[in-house]
């Protein structure tokens, strides 16, 4: 982006963060050539593939948080890092009640921390 406009700001660092995390996910780069101009040149042509076809076992919803990431238009992008974090907070406690859902009673725990929930981790408006 800052190639191609001169500008950045934190839409660039959540896109940054969203090859990382394509990284993590998926064991390789979302974008990859031969050199360093052709790699530039394949962000701009197209969207690289969701991490859930290189992975079949990574969650749909991960797959999604990680494309909004990298989408190539600035604005369809996370306006915010914390939303970011809220999205992923809520999919980590939809992963841990679907993984808690066959376990006898006795074994899931009667409630959630006020830290662990997404809720509070949401910025607050001033």
């Amino acid at each position: 982006e800052y190639i191609s406009t001169g500008y950045f700001d934190r839409q660039t660092d959540i896109y940054a963060l969203g090859i990382i995390a394509y990284e993590l996910i998926c064991g390789r780069l979302p974008f990859s050539a031969q050199s360093v101009v052709d790699t530039l040149c394949l962000r701009f042509r197209a969207a690289p593939p969701p991490p859930i076809e290189l992975r079949p076992d990574c969650p749909p919803e991960l797959s999604d948080i990680i494309m909004s990431a990298l989408s190539r238009r600035p604005a369809l992008r996370y306006r915010h890092v914390d939303v970011l974090l809220v999205d992923l907070e809520w999919l980590k406690l939809d992963l841990q009640r679907h993984a808690t859902a066959n376990v006898p009673s006795a074994y899931v725990p009667e409630r959630i921390s006020a830290f662990d929930h997404p809720r509070e981790m949401a910025p607050r408006r001033i």
